[in-house]
């Protein structure tokens, strides 16, 4: 038994589309994913990314006990003191275009992913 659980990573992409444009909505999936990979996000994306979890963050200060009861578990089971506000948009308005492109270097790839398709029956039979 580890208290710590193995880090992972999850990335998802779903979307809805005629089965004659699977491939190409899956190109331009790939093309985004490699767009992170080799230039990163744009400025204003990462912008826009953390005011949306500083904006998060803030509603649940004051909306969920749900947020706390988790807040206070993780800070026992972590061992480490509970982070108020500041510090969390300190910690957030720290990353940079650079963090995200190392990451998506680091986590994103075309050899580690599984593809599902549900397509219609009168798909399948073609």
């Amino acid at each position: 038994y580890d208290k710590y659980p193995t880090p992972k990573f999850t990335m998802i992409a779903y979307y809805t589309c005629a089965p004659a444009n699977l491939e190409k909505v899956e190109k331009a999936t790939w093309d985004v994913v490699d767009a992170m990979i080799n230039q990163g996000p744009s400025e204003e994306d990462v912008n826009k990314a953390k005011e949306q979890l500083i904006r998060r963050r803030e509603s649940s200060y004051t909306s969920s006990n749900n947020f706390w009861a988790s807040v206070i578990k993780g800070s026992i089971w972590y061992e480490q003191p509970i982070a108020n506000m500041e510090t969390y948009k300190n910690n957030v308005n720290a990353i940079t275009v650079s963090d995200v492109k190392a990451a998506a270097a680091k986590y994103l790839s075309h050899n580690t992913y599984v593809k599902v398709s549900l397509l219609p029956e009168t798909a399948k039979k073609k």
